[in-house]
Order: C-alpha cells, then structure tokens, then sequence
C-alpha cells in the first residue's frame, strides 16, 4: 500500500502523515442448519438456525457484526383444499462492537383451494429499529423472501420494519 503525491510541484506533501494499512478480515460467513421433522400430513416441522458473521471490510474496516437467528417453521396440510405455513424467528446477537442486535419475524399463510376456485391469504410482520440513538439494533435481517411475489426494488431494500396482509384468488 503506497502514497502518491499528486501534484509534486503544487507544494503540498499529499503523503505526509500517511501510514499504509492492512486489513486483515475473514469477510462474510453464513452458517445455515435446519431440519425436517414429519410428524404427519397435518404436521411437519422445520427448526433452523441461520448466523451472519461480517468481518472488517475495506469500507468499514472496524465491521464486527454477529446475527444468530434460531426459527421454526411449520407446514401442513390438514384436508385436501387446505393447507397452511407458519414461521417465526427470533434474531440476537450484535451489529457492532457497541451495538446488541435483537429483531423477530413472523409470518403465516392459509390456502383454500377446490377444483373452481383458490384463495389464500397472509399475515407477515418484522421488527424494525424505532429508536436509532440507543444500543440495540432492531432491524430485521432478510435472509430469505417473503410470501408475496416479488415487489420490485421495495423487496431488495429488504422487510424491515414492515407489516404485509394480502388476499388472493384464483
């Protein structure tokens, strides 16, 4: 890592005071374990634990951010016409060296389907930060998508803070 001067001519040393840095980091881990548990056709269980480790970056070079997010999902199918998924999860851990994270998601769908007609409906909510001055960040970190269809670029910003209710049919 060097420094160049500018402009030599111009009278200013742009190096001086200028101390090379290296970065050492192990950059961004996920961890993702999860299972599946049949319980019957009614029933079916899916306990996970997805954890975020973010490490030093170039743009950010004091990044130390741990997100543990233990969930349980839950599927079933109670009849033929109806079927149904709930899931929630809890987030902890810390967003920086003096920033706790504490977040929570939970979502559900119901589907009503004959051979004329489906409808459906969801129920889908996730914690966001109401206060960006204390220690605790209570944003929610989307691992994964939401129920609906894609939304264009409100879905890339990520759920935060968001409540979603919809209905559908078909």
């Amino acid at each position: 890592d060097t420094c160049t001067d500018a402009d030599p001519d111009d009278g200013v040393d742009d190096c001086a005071g200028y101390i090379p840095e290296t970065v050492n980091s192990v950059g961004d881990m996920v961890l993702v374990a999860n299972a599946d548990v049949a319980l019957s056709d009614v029933l079916k269980l899916q306990p996970y634990l997805i954890t975020l480790r973010q490490d030093a970056a170039e743009g950010d070079v004091d990044r130390d951010r741990l997100v543990i997010s233990p969930g349980l999902r839950l599927e079933g199918r109670p009849s033929k016409s109806l079927s149904y998924v709930a899931e929630g999860v809890y987030q902890t851990g810390r967003s920086s060296e003096d920033v706790t994270h504490s977040a929570w998601m939970a979502a559900a769908k119901v589907n009503f389907k004959t051979e004329m007609i489906g409808v459906s409906g969801w129920y889908e909510e996730h914690s966001g930060d109401g206060d960006s001055t204390d220690a605790v960040d209570n944003d929610f970190e989307p691992f994964w998508g939401a129920f609906h269809k894609l939304r264009g670029y409100a879905d890339y910003v990520g759920p935060i803070n968001s409540r979603d209710v919809g209905v559908g049919v078909s």
